[in-house]
């Protein structure tokens, strides 16, 4: 296999169209044949490990466990034999948000990255060779032992967009720390929102064995997690909204202030104003006080709510997972 030196790209927030523009950096790699295992490349900033995007082709008929709700995201393509291409538009991490949510009037994607040294690094996993009984299952083993990924990476610079001289690199730079932030608080957001549905829908089960289970002095606790899970769920989404157009038809929740706020940033190229700063410290001082309540309702209200279920023999209610962010960035 053989990984190609990006050329320099110049960041170009609003391409035009048409004329094969491709907006973005172009990555080409070139492999001798078909790949028998897993194409994977990593876009990072140069000398960090923290991970912008990532791109993974699969085997046909291999499919990529937790594709949905990797962190950071897999993105899918097909590598074949000979020269190929991918293209990276220069923005890092969309926030992960619920299925289903409606973000009205708002952007969702990726932050643009600041100009500056990127590196895209190409892993071309070894393939085994089909075998057949114990000798050669144990003899493709030992190959596959032996094998080696083959792993190569080219660093390659993001230029600014050189018409426009009133903006500089600070800028953009302070332009993403905040898009980062409100990203991660959005991510948060919905993770809380994913982790109260489940307790909802887990707490709703076990109200609906307590009968059967001759225990039913346990059910004003069930009932108390469901009301606050319920209350907290609705001060951080608007969940009957079904179209962008129920903004008129529902309040928007926190999640959708905090998105449109991040669209707000994201569409200016430039330094965030000081508007930008005071509602993203109002909003702060809104959700954080609900984390905590999530926080709280998630961990010691359902440890004890299935410390009194294991002494009736009832299965317990199974907390949300823990999420690790990528990177947690610093405050704008």
């Amino acid at each position: 296999p053989r990984l190609f030196s990006p050329e320099p790209t110049v960041r170009v927030d609003r391409p035009g169209r048409g004329g094969g523009f491709a907006n973005g950096a172009s990555i080409w790699f070139d492999l001798p044949e078909e790949p028998a295992g897993r194409v994977e490349l990593v876009i990072s900033p140069d000398g960090s490990d923290r991970v912008l995007r990532r791109f993974v082709s699969a085997p046909e008929g291999e499919e990529i466990e937790g594709a949905g709700d990797e962190r950071p995201r897999i993105e899918s393509f097909e590598a074949k034999a000979g020269l190929n291409r991918v293209v990276w538009d220069l923005t890092g991490q969309a926030p992960h948000l619920v299925e289903g949510a409606i973000m009205s009037l708002s952007y969702t994607g990726g932050p643009y990255l600041p100009p500056g040294t990127y590196r895209a690094t190409l892993t071309v996993a070894s393939g085994g060779e089909d075998t057949d009984g114990e000798a050669g299952a144990e003899a493709a083993g030992e190959a596959e032992a032996g094998a080696a990924d083959w792993v190569d990476s080219r660093s390659f610079e993001v230029l600014a967009d050189p018409r426009l001289d009133d903006i500089t690199q600070a800028d953009l730079e302070e332009q993403y720390a905040m898009l980062d932030q409100l990203s991660a608080r959005l991510t948060a957001t919905h993770d809380a929102i994913a982790g109260l549905r489940s307790v909802r829908e887990q707490a709703g089960a076990l109200a609906d064995r307590l009968d059967a289970a001759g225990a039913p002095e346990l059910r004003p606790a069930v009932e108390a997690v469901l009301e606050r899970a319920r209350e907290l769920d609705e001060r951080l989404i608007e969940s009957r909204s079904r179209v962008s157009q129920d903004a008129l038809n529902y309040q928007p929740r926190i999640d959708n202030q905090y998105a449109y706020l991040y669209t707000h940033v994201f569409g200016n190229t430039a330094r965030p104003t000081a508007g930008a700063r005071s509602r993203f410290e109002d909003l702060e001082a809104e959700l954080l006080p609900i984390l905590e309540a999530v926080d709280e309702l998630t961990g010691p209200r359902i440890d004890e709510l299935n410390r009194q279920a294991r002494e009736l023999a009832i299965p317990a209610v199974q907390p949300p997972p823990f999420r690790e962010a990528d990177e947690t960035p610093a405050p704008p």
